[in-house]
């Protein structure tokens, strides 16, 4: 499990999503005539009902702050293999299958947006309760039985029934699936000076599939996102491959500098339903000068299918973070008048050189403060690293309005660079590779598939919605 992000409203926050500033008058019924009078006093206007705005976040609203993910694994195998005799050689068989499914759950609370808009609209009926005020007006068409008033001034002032009406379930269901059929032959067409010309066959065939189940809020778009929409796919991938090993220089057969030689050579066929047919390759060699000095060099082509998550894992389009700081260093020179809103930047940067550094006037208790330097857009960019020196260490750079580096440890450092431009920040790319399976030159597999079936593996995009390997 892991704690949900607090829901924030603020003056930056998307009124769409739910996280735009709460306007409040002041018949508001969970003011206090004495806070009424103050903030008449500090704004006339507040006094003859013209509104003023909140801007919170909140710890409260949710009836859960965690965020629980469950996934429950499924697998069976079977095998058969042996042995059969073919004009005085052996040769190995098997077939095996194998099932595999993941079920997982991911479940947690969210705020339902309009019922945070009905519940923060609250007034007193003729009885003098408070109640949401759609439930008081003359429009009968927008009432709620189940609306519950919500309190969002001071901390801890959310009551239960408010919480319970303005959060609801969040999250999804998936199902990954996988059957595989799988068949190999293996042994050694003739005997060579230096070993056995060893062969291998195999055909595979695969089933996959996937369904993701969003949770019914999520489903009709409540949290102020756009709906998302369940997805279920599938598809089926048939390989055949085949491999060849030739000993040239071994065993008893060798030559100067050359203990042992060996060359391979492997093809495959893939059909797959969703990307179509393709034919890979590989070829390697093996040579030893001597016995204790082995050298491998390979080359090969290799094919790799989009996942079931990059095929079929639900999307939806959703409005941008709203909660963007004007004066960071990508946008200080933007908006409207970016002549005024620089200067204005700059005015507050050095009207309040401590802002934001916590406690009373800006510094904590007890700590030292230093005027903050603004340096121009462009240059801001900062970058960290970490020594190899042994020892826990806590480091953070920040990307903004300001250069920060800190670094808290023992035993370690981080250091900081500028002058990455905004396009150019460096990014961390899953990387698609290949693990070729090497063997003894001694002998070949007996069973087993050859190194041509080997697949690339991508990192998924969902950590949702795992990928497990189900081969046999």
């Amino acid at each position: 499990a892991e704690v949900a992000q607090r829901h924030s409203n603020t003056v930056l926050g998307s009124a769409a999503q739910g996280a735009g500033a709460i306007a409040f008058t002041r018949t508001n019924p969970f003011l206090s005539a004495a806070t009424v009078n103050s903030l008449t006093a500090l704004r006339p206007q507040f006094g003859t009902g013209s509104p003023l705005f909140l801007s919170k976040s909140f710890d409260d609203i949710l009836q859960d702050n965690q965020t629980t993910y469950t996934t429950n694994i499924y697998r069976a195998l079977g095998a058969f293999e042996g042995q059969v005799d073919l004009g005085g050689r052996s040769l190995d068989w098997s077939v095996s299958g194998s099932f595999g499914r993941v079920e997982g759950e991911r479940f947690g609370y969210d705020v339902v947006v309009s019922r945070l808009n009905n519940a923060v609209a609250a007034t007193r009926d003729a009885a003098g309760q408070i109640v949401c005020a759609i439930n008081t007006d003359s429009i009968t068409t927008n009432d709620d039985p189940g609306c519950a008033p919500l309190n969002p001034f001071g901390a801890g002032n959310v009551s239960p029934t408010a919480r319970a009406y303005v959060s609801a379930p969040t999250g999804e269901n998936y199902v990954n699936e996988q059957i595989d059929l799988l068949a190999t032959v293996s042994g050694s067409i003739l005997t060579l000076p230096a070993g056995d010309l060893g062969f291998s066959l195999a055909a595979e065939h695969r089933r996959e599939r996937v369904a993701f189940t969003p949770l019914a809020a999520d489903q009709n778009g409540s949290f102020g996102f756009a709906p998302v929409r369940p997805q279920s796919g599938s598809y089926n991938t048939k390989e055949f491959s085949a491999e060849l090993l030739i000993p040239l220089v071994g065993n008893d057969f060798t030559l100067p500098a050359i203990h042992r030689l060996d060359v391979s050579a492997a093809i495959r066929h893939v059909n797959n339903s969703a990307a179509g047919s393709e034919d890979v390759w590989n070829l390697g060699a093996i040579w030893q000068p001597i016995e204790d000095i082995t050298l491998r060099v390979s080359r090969g082509r290799n094919f790799r299918a989009p996942t079931l998550t990059q095929l079929f894992a639900p999307s939806a389009q959703n409005l941008a973070s709203g909660n963007q700081d004007p004066c960071d260093a990508d946008r200080i020179s933007g908006g409207p008048n970016p002549t005024q809103r620089r200067a204005a930047c700059l005015a507050l940067f050095e009207s309040n050189q401590t802002f934001g550094t916590g406690g009373p006037g800006g510094a904590a208790a007890g700590s030292k403060t230093s005027p903050r330097h603004w340096l121009p857009p462009a240059a801001i960019r900062t970058f960290a690293t970490k020594s190899p020196i042994p020892g826990p260490t806590v480091w953070s750079c920040s990307r903004g309005s300001f250069q920060a580096c800190q670094s808290r440890s023992t035993g370690s450092r981080s250091t900081c660079r500028t002058g990455f431009p905004p396009s150019r920040l460096p990014i961390s790319l899953p990387i698609a590779m290949t693990t070729p399976i090497r063997r003894p030159a001694s002998a070949m597999p007996s069973r087993g598939l050859p190194p041509a079936t080997t697949r690339a593996k991508l990192a998924p995009s969902l950590p949702a919605a795992p990928q497990p390997s189900m081969r046999a």
